[in-house]
């Protein structure tokens, strides 16, 4: 079944505005990487450090959109933002931006969510095995998901591992983006 990519939110916008997409699966190294481009971009602009969205898109900074895209639109319990696609790349910014799938070994993924639904978010009351299983979280919602961004942007986008056995080609991937 093919994703119809509509997003009705006012979030949309966005995409249209940035430099790049980088879309993973929470706990795959998002927040890291986010920081290391935009402190990396600040220092080459000789500009303080900022994570604030305004600012980015004021100073010149390139900007970038990070989401969870299919992973949030699927495992989101609000219902209005299922229905306004909020969390889905659109079409014309999947087909037009350069795409970054950060990815990481989904046991790996398994292990730091359980920790962070289940003792950080309090959204997730079981064991690890359980989540293993979970048809919302679990290793073939993950599993499903990655395979779904690899037949929809496999052609297209910038790939990187993040792992020590890629760190070569995670490096270049972000040269293309940047």
């Amino acid at each position: 079944m093919e994703l119809k990519r509509r997003n009705f939110s006012s979030r949309r916008r966005r995409y249209g505005t940035a430099r790049g997409i980088i879309v993973s699966i929470p706990k795959s190294g998002r927040t890291w990487l986010r920081m290391f481009l935009h402190a990396y971009c600040c220092a080459l602009q000789h500009r303080p450090f900022t994570l604030k969205e305004d600012e980015i898109i004021a100073s010149g900074l390139p900007d970038f959109v990070f989401t969870h895209d299919l992973w949030k639109h699927r495992s989101t319990v609000n219902l209005i933002d299922a229905i306004r696609r909020k969390h889905l790349v659109p079409r014309q910014a999947a087909e037009r931006k350069p795409i970054l799938l950060l990815s990481r070994d989904p046991r790996d993924i398994l292990v730091s969510l359980f920790f962070q639904l289940s003792k950080r978010n309090r959204q997730f009351d079981g064991t690890l095995s359980d989540l293993i299983y979970d048809p919302r979280f679990g290793i073939m919602s993950v599993i499903q998901v990655m395979n779904t961004w690899i037949r929809e942007w496999g052609g297209k986008t910038i790939l990187s591992c993040c792992g020590t056995k890629t760190a070569g080609r995670t490096r270049a991937s972000l040269l293309r983006l940047c």
